[in-house]
């Protein structure tokens, strides 16, 4: 019987890739545009933090009780294998640092995955 060693790192490791701070999507997620999150991701590599949007109706049938400004709370986890968060109140977002400036994979809201891609938000000077 030939057991395998470990070939590299744990998966429910947290990744490297530090996700503090602002991030942002120009995507569409049903009603739901213009999203902003702050993140604070601490030594276990989970998640917490805040988000708002933009809502094209004020009371969609889903996601519920939106408002025009949206916003609520998120939490989750960064590992080596996935970022995942909920973005509470909205749906859920699966998928990967790729970069210390871009988190990109699917969001679910109402039944329906919508690619997205988030961009670390930058200062003007």
């Amino acid at each position: 019987m030939l057991v395998a060693a470990g070939c590299g790192p744990e998966l429910t490791r947290p990744s490297e890739i530090d996700l503090t701070g602002a991030w942002s999507t120009t995507a569409k997620i049903g009603p739901i545009t213009d999203i902003h999150l702050t993140i604070t991701q601490r030594a276990d590599g989970s998640l917490a933090g805040n988000w708002s949007g933009k809502s094209s109706v004020a009371n969609p049938p889903c996601p519920p009780d939106l408002g025009l400004n949206p916003a609520n709370t998120v939490t989750g986890s960064n590992t080596v294998l996935e970022v995942s968060f909920e973005v509470l109140g909205a749906g859920e977002f699966e998928g990967q640092a790729i970069s210390r400036d871009k988190m990109q994979g699917s969001f679910r809201s109402c039944s329906r995955t919508y690619p997205v891609d988030f961009l670390r938000a930058t200062s003007n000077p």
